[in-house]
């Protein structure tokens, strides 16, 4: 069972990285600002610093599920 729960985690974190690489090629963005309740895996937060191509990693202090909402709010203010 923990053999299983590692590869998942595994898998997850590989996701997390491949979806976030994508990103930053489409937007050639420098900073990312992410929640949502994998953003408490600190692991996964050092792994994203290290291997993507992001610069500046954000994790608001809201950072389980409701945070997805204060993003969304904040998100008008950057573009105007």
């Amino acid at each position: 069972m923990i053999l299983k729960n590692n590869i998942l985690i595994f898998l997850i974190n590989e996701l997390i990285l491949h979806i976030l690489n994508h990103l930053q090629k489409r937007t050639s963005l420098k900073n990312i600002c992410i929640a949502g309740g994998v953003t408490q895996n600190s692991v996964t937060d050092g792994r994203i610093l290290q291997f993507s191509s992001f610069e500046n990693l954000n994790i608001p202090s809201a950072g389980y599920d409701p945070g997805i909402n204060m993003g969304s709010a904040l998100y008008p203010i950057t573009i105007y």
